[in-house]
């Protein structure tokens, strides 16, 4: 029996999407319990914040697995912005000020672009 690769792509988006969504699940359980069980906890909401790179790494597994690897440049992309972004609301929260965290993302978005174009060697290696 032949699987339609339409309908087998549209299996593994759905699949994807599912694990993605399991992170943001995930959070709001832990936020929902620690609401219930520490209310005055006022760092609770950082695991919507933290659920966004998780979510990343979760997409680029699934992204390299079965799609199109060149997406995973975006991903990766997202990955660091997001994560930076995350560690700045973390120590902005608590009183502390780095905003010069998102220069590390200049470099690592640099690398990033680069890898982009890197081809696959015809020749073999000498």
């Amino acid at each position: 029996m032949q699987t339609d690769p339409r309908q087998k792509k549209r299996n593994r988006l759905i699949i994807a999407g599912m694990a993605a969504m399991l992170v943001w699940l995930i959070a709001t359980l832990i936020f929902v319990v620690l609401d219930a069980v520490l209310p005055e906890m006022e760092y609770a909401p950082f695991l919507f914040i933290y659920a966004a790179p998780i979510t990343a790494v979760v997409v680029l597994v699934f992204n390299s697995i079965w799609f199109n690897r060149r997406w995973n440049f975006a991903i990766i992309s997202f990955l660091v912005w997001s994560l930076l972004g995350a560690l700045f609301l973390t120590f902005y929260l608590s009183g502390i000020v780095i905003w010069k965290l998102f220069v590390i993302g200049i470099p690592a978005q640099l690398i990033i672009l680069l890898w982009s174009r890197l081809k696959p060697s015809r020749t073999p290696a000498e």
